[in-house]
């Protein structure tokens, strides 16, 4: 059987319903279903990942292989925000979040983007792995902290203001009651 993702946008009410290959992301407007579009068909490239935004206005962000994107899906506006270098992306309130490589180190850095400036937020040293590219990816994000998990594997990390926790775990609940 498929295992179909399913994300509602939190504040408003639009759900997007993806295909394990992404192939397909049917955006649904519940107020409206007959308005259903599929976002797989309306990218020309192959989708390798998407989130909801939580701004006000119903964004999807989604990245391609080559590029990164977000598009509003009430008027199928599509901005372009930049080439898709990352290991991982995330977004949380505007901010775009990525995993990269650094290429004098064997070293992952966590970034952060904000309207067009990045703060390096976190430094990975995987001590277990001298070659960590593409074993950490991102679970959540808030304005100050990250939290990450390791690809097939129960090793998390949490970080919040430049102090990181290692601990094992394969689940996570965030509690909106949280900070």
């Amino acid at each position: 059987t498929k295992k179909y993702k399913v994300e509602w946008f939190e504040n408003n009410n639009f759900a997007a319903i993806g295909t394990p290959d992404n192939s397909q992301i049917q955006i649904v407007e519940t107020n409206t279903p007959e308005k259903n579009w599929d976002l797989g068909k309306e990218e020309k490239n192959k989708i390798t990942k998407w989130q909801w935004s939580n701004a006000y206005d119903p964004e999807i962000y989604y990245s391609t292989k080559n590029q990164l994107a977000v598009m509003n899906v009430s008027t199928k506006q599509k901005l372009l925000l930049g080439k898709n270098s990352f290991l991982d992306w995330h977004t949380d309130n505007r901010h775009i979040w990525s995993i990269q490589p650094s290429s004098s180190t064997k070293q992952l850095i966590v970034v952060r983007y904000t309207f067009g400036s990045n703060q390096k937020f976190l430094t990975l040293n995987d001590s277990n792995n001298e070659n960590a590219y593409g074993t950490w990816h991102f679970i959540e994000t808030t304005e100050n902290q990250v939290l990450l998990k390791k690809y097939n594997q129960p090793e998390m990390l949490l970080a919040h203001q430049g102090v990181q926790y290692n601990f094992y775990g394969e689940n996570f609940l965030n509690s909106p009651y949280n900070n």
